[in-house]
């Protein structure tokens, strides 16, 4: 995703490609993703249940915040 021809990397400086984050697993969204939080980010996780916690590895970009849990 680029806003005025910088990518969304390049403007925040993070890269979070390969990361992986331990999630405790919030309430359900809209569209059935689960609300977690990290580093004070919301984050939206597929394929998990409210109160699990999860090892969570990024699917999309940065700008997208989905994560969805490792197997």
């Amino acid at each position: 995703m680029t806003a005025g021809g910088v990518s969304a990397v390049a403007r925040t400086g993070l890269d979070w490609t390969d990361r992986v984050l331990e999630l405790q697993v919030g309430p359900i969204a809209h569209g059935g993703h689960c609300v977690a939080r990290s580093e004070g980010r919301v984050v939206f996780v597929r394929h998990a249940l409210p109160g699990e916690r999860v090892l969570a590895s990024w699917t999309r970009t940065p700008a997208a915040r989905s994560a969805a849990p490792t197997p």
